[in-house]
């Protein structure tokens, strides 16, 4: 059991501090561009519950620990519905949403996720066919192989 735990908890630990320390750069540079010189300690740590939700989301979604047999769509898919919604309540908890928002604003927060889902969708379907293009070579080689030596084809 270990053998799958301490990996499922260390990729936890990892994701969460590159997405925290990503977040935390983000909100420097937007504080320093609105000329707001503090980030409150209780801001931090709202945002590493976020990175803590985010990482635990992504490694339930797209490690083979927790959902083992279950295709890329399945996995993105379970990620976002997971995910979206906590991103949501958070950062109406950080206060980055304020009352119920303008069209436009969901418009573009719904507009950064449905570009972003595509993009994954685009290169999870290219790394698929390139994966089934080199198992097939390889299948085609040992068939070749089996045959060279007399053997019967498959």
């Amino acid at each position: 059991m270990n053998d799958r735990v301490i990996p499922f908890l260390k990729k936890i630990r990892d994701y969460t501090a590159y997405i925290f320390s990503w977040l935390t750069i983000l909100i420097i540079i937007v504080a320093l561009a609105g000329g707001n010189v503090n980030i409150s300690a209780a801001v931090l740590t709202k945002v590493l519950l976020l990175s803590l939700i985010a990482a635990v989301s992504c490694t339930v979604a797209f490690t083979r620990t927790v959902i083992r047999k279950k295709g890329f769509l399945f996995r993105i898919n379970l990620f976002a519905l997971v995910f979206i919604p906590a991103e949501i309540a958070v950062f109406y908890w950080i206060g980055i949403f304020r009352d119920a928002g303008t069209v436009y604003q969901w418009l573009i927060f719904f507009g950064v996720i449905l570009f972003l889902y595509i993009v994954s969708v685009c290169i999870g379907t290219i790394a698929c066919k390139k994966e089934g293009r080199s198992l097939n070579n390889m299948l085609d080689d040992y068939k070749k192989g089996r045959k060279d030596h007399g053997e019967q084809q498959i």
